[in-house]
């Protein structure tokens, strides 16, 4: 029985799969979101297969630039198991209008911060090596609740190094393809903003 399974069909078991509107599950890439412990002191991981060469460099930068969701968690075997925030979800199901106190959060605000951390994943392997997110993204974006003015609200979830691919597009060509995309996974949500996202991802020249 693999560990999808043993989660999935174990009533007793310790750890339970996270409701699928949420959850970063993904069959392709054998990551498992779950949860771990009963009440208050219930915690949230992310396991996948350990990345290796040019994937793991990839994950180590985003993990230095702070790009990364989550903290890793010390574990032996073939796979590496991430600590993440409980309230964390796909940026696919994140509400348009999000409020804390006096800063309000919408589209706008999110696909401003997308266009910058796509922009910042591309660069991973510095500028003379660009790669593109070749993954659904909406589904690998982390939204994180509750984040302050100025403070990072988006993040890539673990494993998403794996949808780096290695390009020899120019910055306008990797900005049309996910422009397409993210008009093909969001739909009218990102008609009309467009802007937003072309504005995190190509920043105006001072």
């Amino acid at each position: 029985m693999n560990r999808h399974e043993e989660i999935s069909q174990s009533p007793e078991y310790s750890e339970i799969p996270v409701a699928k509107r949420y959850s970063f599950a993904n069959q392709e890439l054998l990551r498992l979101d779950i949860l771990s412990g009963r009440g208050k002191l219930q915690k949230r991981f992310i396991e996948y297969p350990s990345p290796t060469g040019v994937y793991e460099a990839v994950r180590q930068s985003l993990i230095s630039k702070r790009l990364f969701l989550g903290e890793l968690v010390p574990t032996i075997g073939a796979f590496d198991r991430v600590k993440i925030q409980n309230g964390a979800k796909p940026i696919l199901h994140g509400a348009m209008v999000r409020t804390m106190g006096d800063y309000t959060y919408n589209d706008i605000n999110l696909f401003t911060d997308l266009g910058k951390l796509l922009r910042d994943f591309g660069q991973s392997l510095g500028k003379d090596h660009p790669i593109e997110f070749i993954g659904h993204i909406g589904l690998n974006v982390a939204l994180v609740d509750y984040t302050q003015r100025k403070e990072r609200g988006l993040f890539l979830v673990p494993g998403s190094e794996y949808y780096a691919n290695s390009t020899t597009k120019n910055q306008n060509e990797i900005l049309n393809v996910y422009l397409d995309q993210l008009q093909q996974e969001f739909g009218v949500r990102f008609t009309g903003i467009e802007q937003s996202f072309i504005d995190g991802f190509q920043p105006p020249e001072k």
